[in-house]
């Protein structure tokens, strides 16, 4: 069995702030009762008594929780990535996708130099950060991020509300590998 996990990233939060951004979001999930504390590793939770709120009714219905639902906190300058979905992130104006060698240089870069590079489409020549080409199955460099693995679809208020509070500029990633 393969394991599938949703990634929320935060873009904007350099390594000065990961910890406490990450430490708040992790006590306000526990104090909810979505995650509970796993007494095995201080840096991964297991679904709380109201995890179920925050993923798709049906999901929850058909799958319920299992023993390999974790919640992992990702610390430290890294690349999130999408393992086996990979794809390169479209462009926001006319849809076209990133020359995936481009988009990996830029990642490379990015995660070398701390500086996010901006990317053009080669149709319609869009320009905009790395960040702000959107694509759930792309790559991000970020200091702070959770990790939802093998959790049923989280609801999309869920989502936002989580990404918003672990940064201003978040993207989710659904990895699979």
């Amino acid at each position: 069995m393969s394991d599938s996990w949703q990634m929320i990233v935060g873009l904007d939060v350099g390594a000065d702030r990961a910890i406490d951004v990450i430490g708040t979001l992790a006590h306000d999930l526990c104090a909810r009762g979505i995650v509970a504390p796993d007494t095995t590793n201080d840096w991964e939770f297991v679904p709380g008594p109201r995890a179920a709120d925050v993923v798709d009714p049906e999901w929850a219905a058909i799958q319920g929780f299992r023993p390999n639902n974790v919640v992992r906190l990702d610390l430290g300058h890294q690349v999130f990535a999408s393992n086996g979905n990979y794809e390169p992130p479209p462009c926001p104006t006319c849809d076209r996708a990133v020359e995936p060698d481009e988009h990996i240089r830029g990642i490379e870069r990015w995660w070398a130099t701390r500086i996010e590079p901006s990317l053009q489409c080669n149709g319609c020549g869009y320009h905009a950060a790395m960040g702000d080409w959107a694509h759930h199955f792309s790559l991000y460099v970020g200091c702070v991020g959770i990790s939802f693995m093998n959790w049923p679809p989280l609801t999309d208020v869920f989502l936002t509300e989580t990404g918003t509070r672990l940064s201003q500029r978040w993207r989710l990633i659904h990895s699979h590998i």
